[in-house]
């Protein structure tokens, strides 16, 4: 895939924009946003993953995601609002938010060759998610470092679905929040990546992004398209 093509989606109006202090405004909708993400129960999404106790008081009327998430945010609660979205939405999508914000890191601090290797095979899974591809982010995460952001993105695939056993007789399914919790480890990597002393800023920007892919733009279809054009 291209990297210029990259750069596009990255760079068209609204994509990137706003390193704000407050979640950008939605646009209008011409459709329902998808219910897998935003329009979910944030409860049940984050009995998933441990939450700061100042912050349960913000989901005591059930709210949807897409409120959660304002809540916490306006609350300073930046952490539980990207581990919220980052449950939230379906494994590829999930994995598709983490490697924007770690192609939007890596844009201004340089990675190895390995690590560079192993992002392009994050997007060959992203728009072709086979087994084989997956297996192939499997075999990078050593090579790029188990702790490291893109070692971490890579294990994200490999834990998105299908067997993670080393034997093919074998059958072993990922645990269903595994994916998810290293999408959110992604976002919060690459926002300390791209300049740790603005980590709450990087966040916000990262948060406004993530949100724009649940509504459903932002897509990687968009990256098929401008390389089909």
């Amino acid at each position: 895939m291209n990297k210029q093509l990259l750069n596009t989606v990255l760079d068209r109006p609204g994509a990137m924009a706003g390193w704000q202090s407050a979640p950008a405004e939605p646009p209008p909708a011409t459709v329902a946003l998808p219910a897998a993400a935003l329009n979910q129960r944030a409860a049940e999404v984050c009995a998933l993953f441990t939450l700061e106790p100042a912050s349960i008081r913000l989901l005591d009327d059930n709210p949807t995601v897409a409120v959660a998430m304002e809540r916490f945010v306006s609350g300073d609660f930046m952490p539980e609002a990207r581990r919220l979205l980052a449950y939230a939405m379906e494994r590829r999508q999930a994995v598709w938010w983490a490697y924007l914000c770690a192609s939007e890191a890596i844009r201004h601090k340089e990675i190895c060759s390995t690590q560079a290797l192993a992002m392009h095979q994050v997007l060959t899974w992203i728009l072709e998610p086979s087994d084989a591809n997956r297996i192939a982010c499997k075999e990078l995460v050593g090579p790029c470092g188990v702790t490291s952001m893109v070692g971490n993105l890579c294990m994200a695939v490999w834990v998105s679905g299908g067997s993670i056993s080393s034997f093919i007789q074998r059958h072993i399914e990922p645990e269903a929040s595994h994916c998810g919790r290293l999408c959110g480890a992604v976002v919060y990597m690459a926002s300390e990546f791209f300049d740790s002393g603005r980590y709450r800023e990087c966040t916000q920007h990262f948060l406004n992004m993530g949100q724009e892919i649940a509504r459903g733009n932002l897509s990687w279809e968009e990256l098929l398209a401008l390389e089909a054009s």
